[in-house]
């Protein structure tokens, strides 16, 4: 893993696009998976 809010973005069955964000310091396997979101006006 990258330094802390380093993002990853992952495809998944060619179908679904998923977003991994590091939450720790750099080589710590520590980070968040965003599944879903919607857009705030």
């Amino acid at each position: 893993f990258g330094p802390g809010g380093h993002a990853y973005v992952y495809m998944c069955y060619g179908l679904h696009v998923m977003l991994n964000v590091v939450a720790d310091k750099e080589g710590i396997g520590a980070a968040v998976l965003i599944r879903s979101c919607s857009p705030v006006s």
